[in-house]
């Protein structure tokens, strides 16, 4: 059983998949890609921190601690 996309099925916009799995992996054994995903999940959570949309915010967000910045 196979899960997510194939890196064949990249759209071609992206070029040519062998290349981006190449930089994809590279970025993820000099800590580059765990980074990049790090910061933007910091960046969401104070961007929905900081509008009081709680509302629209997932729950996960406001379970137990709550939004908490700082």
């Amino acid at each position: 059983m196979r899960t997510g996309a194939s890196w064949r099925d990249l759209p071609w916009e992206y070029g040519p998949w062998q290349t981006v799995y190449g930089v994809f992996r590279r970025w993820q054994r000099d800590g580059t890609w765990p980074e990049l995903l790090t910061r933007l999940q910091v960046s969401a959570y104070v961007a929905i921190c900081t509008a009081g949309t709680r509302e629209r915010a997932p729950k996960a967000l406001f379970l137990g601690k709550g939004c908490r910045i700082g």
